[in-house]
């Protein structure tokens, strides 16, 4: 009796540290959890300028009014949307309060101070000011998406 209940405790342990083994594997290569993405917001100001854009998966406010009262809001395509998240997929959201902006030009007014935030599973996360049109290269190609789907959002109207 002793000896079944050893060698099924021995089977069930195994059975469990496999299953960890497996999970361990799979962070190993590169698997990740799907994380949500709620939103994606852009700012970018200086003493007399200010932009403030909000994309959403189905629409894009965009506002020039410090105060936030004067706000127009855009549709977006699903496509948009997707292509954002694509963009959005090489960029590890973790990482943006860490990273450093390549120029400092926003200290003596030569440029916009710049934020990106993303929000993803309720959670804010917000890179450090840049240089509006020289972001960290890390983001580079997600700014650049963001501030095209804006200008193109935005002329279509």
């Amino acid at each position: 009796m002793k000896t079944i209940c050893c060698l099924l405790v021995t089977i069930m342990l195994n059975q469990a540290c496999g299953s960890q083994g497996t999970n361990t594997e799979n962070s190993k290569n590169g698997i990740q959890e799907k994380h949500e993405i709620a939103e994606i917001s852009y700012q970018a100001t200086t003493r007399g300028f200010y932009q403030m854009l909000w994309i959403g998966n189905t629409t894009l406010t965009l506002t020039n009014d410090r105060s936030h009262n004067e706000k127009t809001v855009y549709p977006i395509t699903e496509n948009d949307w997707n292509e954002l998240m694509t963009v959005l997929k090489d960029v590890d959201v973790s990482t943006l309060p860490g990273l450093e902006a390549p120029t400092s030009k926003r200290h003596h007014d030569a440029a916009a101070f710049a934020t990106l935030t993303v929000v993803q599973d309720g959670k804010e996360i917000k890179t450090q000011n840049f240089d509006h049109g020289h972001p960290p290269k890390h983001i580079e190609a997600l700014v650049s998406k963001i501030l095209l789907l804006a200008d193109r959002t935005h002329k279509k109207q």
